[in-house]
């Protein structure tokens, strides 16, 4: 899977890319995730990372066809 580099930041096409490759597809997994990304690059939590987050988790539940078994 590669995702566009325009699409989002480095931390989140990491965390997209990691979650793409582990066997547990599931929202909880993909927020710690995104929440060990965000931490690894200084992002402040706040409205904008909020943002952020659910924008990768719309396009994983879109991408992979994630559904209420994975919690999505």
């Amino acid at each position: 899977m590669t995702i566009s580099q325009t699409t989002y930041p480095l931390y989140v096409r990491c965390a997209l890319e990691v979650f793409a490759l582990s066997g547990a597809r599931t929202k909880a997994r993909l927020r710690e995730l995104l929440d060990f990304y965000f931490r690894s690059a200084g992002e402040p939590l706040g409205s904008e990372r909020s943002a952020v987050e659910n924008t990768a988790i719309v396009f994983a539940k879109n991408y992979w066809s994630l559904g209420a078994a994975e919690g999505f």
